[in-house]
């Protein structure tokens, strides 16, 4: 376990079996020296060397891949130089699993967090010595980080905003996460975590000190709006469709442009999901998928289907899924390796099939494309924000509301140009 660097406590920072020995030995101590971060304690002839530090050597952190046989699946942890694990960072991601996110969300967070922990480091700021000002400077870091001559450019915005607002609130959750889950007090207001980073620049800004307040103000009068998510037309759509080389390729495709599901979603979905005679399908939230998938969330929910696409389904297992044993819908059709024949489909399986699409016709698509696209349309076309909200999964509308409020400016523009033709001809 290791904690803040202070001289007062130092033996809090030195691992439980360090301290273990002089405990034993406590009055033994001859001499104690600190050098270049490297705590050595004399007792007797014995002397007992330990690194102080905030959990990590240095800022060379890594991100692995590990795996948890218990749940059958993997999850991400962030290591030092050295190979060591980062305790305090791994505590939060262990957190993680037991909440049960998504494995790329963990992965997401695993290097915002190394990241930002090389940048406290290299600042020399301790992990909970945290304060307005220190997080008001690393969003003006990652808007606008320095060259290789450390020079930062006002001109030059190398992460788009919704990378920002990800690895910023990886950062709120963290310390959200120490605050309420572990008891650490921290010298800044919790409220102003909970919050994007244009919001988190608007508290700051109302109360900052004299020397704070420049830098405040060039990063918030930069901040701009995150665009609204990139949708495709249904003409699109029917094109991507019409690409596809075989049935089952069709049938995912088309899943996603009219239920909205995650690819993960789509990728675990199991035949005993698909429930013909009610023309719906179940979303499970599984854990332990074969291919690894995850449905990111929380809650089981029904979603409505067509009759086209179960139509579709239906030509597709006689065709295709009649010499097949998988529970899933998805597998692999075609493969070298036996093993993998009649394996449920991946993402990376996915990822490759939509590069091909897009090679193929000239329009860039992905999966959470098509997800955007049918949220877009019901909006257009009336439909209520809770149904849409449900629809998507979503854990309740405001997430949706936030994520599509351009449909609201559309509309509004749409009715000014409408009454605009109205007047002309009048």
């Amino acid at each position: 376990m290791w904690l803040s660097r202070n001289s007062s406590n130092l033996c809090h920072n030195l691992p439980i079996p360090i301290i273990t020995i002089i405990g034993s030995y406590f009055l033994s101590v001859t001499s104690v020296t600190c050098k270049d971060n490297l705590f050595t304690c004399y007792i007797g002839g014995l002397s007992v060397t330990a690194r102080l530090n905030n959990g990590f050597n240095n800022m060379n952190l890594s991100v692995r891949r590990v795996s948890i046989p218990t749940h059958n699946t993997e999850s991400y942890r962030v290591y030092d130089s050295q190979g060591l694990p980062v305790s305090t960072v791994n505590f939060y991601l262990r957190y993680l699993d037991k909440r049960l996110f998504a494995v790329n969300t963990i992965k997401a967070q695993a290097y915002d967090l190394a990241y930002f922990l090389s940048y406290m480091t290299s600042r020399e700021i301790e992990l909970d010595d945290v304060k307005v000002h220190v997080l008001v400077d690393y969003l003006y870091h990652l808007r606008f980080p320095p060259d290789e001559l450390g020079i930062t450019s006002l001109n030059t915005r190398k992460r788009s905003e919704n990378t920002i607002a990800r690895m910023f609130s990886s950062v709120s959750s963290f310390y959200n996460h120490r605050h309420y889950d572990i008891g650490i007090c921290l010298d800044i207001p919790m409220k102003a975590l909970k919050s994007s980073p244009v919001q988190f620049l608007s508290h700051a800004r109302a109360t900052p000190t004299n020397s704070e307040r420049t830098t405040i103000s060039r990063v918030f009068r930069r901040s701009v709006s995150i665009p609204p998510p990139k949708t495709l037309t249904d003409q699109q759509i029917e094109l991507i469709v019409k690409a596809t080389s075989n049935r089952r390729d069709a049938l995912l495709l088309t899943l996603l442009a009219e239920t909205g599901l995650r690819i993960g979603q789509a990728l675990q979905l199991r035949h005993e999901d698909i429930e013909t005679s009610s023309k719906r399908l179940l979303v499970v939230r599984r854990r332990g998928n074969e291919n690894l998938v995850y449905s990111k969330s929380r809650h089981d929910y029904h979603i409505d289907i067509s009759d086209e696409w179960l139509n579709l389904y239906t030509e597709y297992l006689i065709s295709d899924g009649e010499n097949s044993d998988s529970h899933y819908v998805f597998t692999n059709m075609y493969s070298r390796n036996e093993k993998l024949l009649d394996a449920p489909y991946s993402y990376k399986a996915a990822a490759d099939l939509f590069k091909r699409i897009s090679n193929k016709t000239g329009i860039k698509v992905t999966p959470h494309m098509l997800r955007h696209s049918h949220a877009t349309k019901l909006l257009s076309d009336g439909v209520p924000l809770e149904i849409v909200s449900k629809r998507l999964g979503h854990r309740n509308s405001i997430t949706t509301s936030e994520i599509y409020s351009h449909i609201d400016h559309k509309a509004i523009r749409d009715a000014i140009n409408r009454a605009s033709v109205s007047n002309a001809e009048e």
